[in-house]
């Protein structure tokens, strides 16, 4: 789930239609596009479940995802180092 907060009083403006588990947000101020990986379909760190391989672009003015990158046969890690230490995997 991807959620938009207002600024003022964090009441929800908009929560768009996106693949399981968002992960990572990363803004790109010169596009005004945010950027999200998709890391795996369920689970958590210590349990990860079947790898993503996308990259979810949404258009935060709209509240709605531009596209979907495949990134296949790459995938995403689910777990950095600090987290391997204490019996991820990633």
């Amino acid at each position: 789930m991807l959620t938009f907060l207002s600024a003022d009083g964090l009441h929800r403006s908009g929560e768009p239609a996106v693949p399981p588990e968002p992960h990572e947000l990363l803004f790109d101020r010169a596009r005004r596009l945010l950027h999200c990986t998709i890391t795996c379909r369920y689970g958590f760190y210590e349990r990860p479940g079947a790898r993503g391989s996308e990259l979810l672009v949404v258009d935060p003015d709209r509240r709605a995802p531009v596209r979907t990158v495949d990134l296949a046969p790459e995938h995403a890690r689910t777990a950095w180092p600090s987290t391997r230490r204490a019996g991820c995997s990633g």
